[in-house]
């Protein structure tokens, strides 16, 4: 698992549950500034998952590029809101084993790549038996096979398509494990680290349409 070393991430709430009938309608007075629909007092009340998504692999799809990364994967941690300390204390205790002889890079992030390489493989096993103890988080993965990605449908031409189209296959199974989360239904918040060359702005309004749209898979968000 990377700690991530982008920018600070964008957040955003994903609800994943159809509204309650059963929640009175909330009635804003005169002097009110805005609504409080039935939805999102709905919402409101759902325990919290906490989703932390990041991708290995480029999005490139010239022969340079496949043959370097022949696939893209983006994967989603989801951790209870009630267990997520536990998330901070795997981070820490990880950075600490990594930097602990450079007691001044104790806050710098680590990757799996950098610093948990094949030639390491005892830190690897450190690393694995750590994350082991996070029994009550979930991850799921989405891997796009490059050589076999349909090229009439844009995604080989552009990144952009191709980078938005896997999130929102992942987004759509983060909605699902929340709604079918162990318990009961939750509210997930999405945490998506910023990208190298992505205009992000372009990327949220395509996700936003996504979701908008009737035929998608995705639970509706308000």
């Amino acid at each position: 698992m990377a700690d991530s070393a982008r920018a600070k991430p964008k957040e955003s709430t994903l609800p994943v549950v159809p509204p309650n009938p059963n929640i009175t309608r909330l009635v804003p007075k005169s002097n009110d500034v805005g609504l409080t629909t039935p939805s999102s007092a709905y919402y409101g009340q759902l325990p919290k998952l906490h989703v932390y998504i990041d991708e290995t692999g480029d999005r490139g799809f010239s022969i340079a590029s496949r043959a370097q990364s022949p696939f893209f994967a983006m994967s989603a941690l989801i951790v209870p809101q009630e267990d997520e300390w536990i998330v901070k204390v795997t981070a820490g205790g990880l950075r600490a084993l990594v930097h602990g002889a450079q007691p001044q890079r104790i806050l710098k992030p680590i990757h799996w790549v950098e610093h948990f390489r094949p030639k390491r493989p005892e830190r690897r096993n450190q690393a694995a038996r750590t994350l082991a103890l996070m029994s009550s988080a979930k991850v799921i993965h989405v891997i796009a096979h490059k050589d076999t990605v349909n090229s009439d449908d844009g995604m080989r031409q552009d990144k952009g398509v191709f980078y938005n189209y896997t999130t929102r296959l992942l987004l759509e199974r983060v909605a699902y494990a929340a709604k079918d989360w162990p318990g009961g239904p939750r509210l997930a918040i999405v945490r998506l680290g910023r990208v190298k060359h992505m205009d992000h702005d372009a990327a949220e309004a395509d996700l936003d349409s996504m979701r908008q749209d009737a035929n998608s898979a995705m639970w509706g968000v308000p």
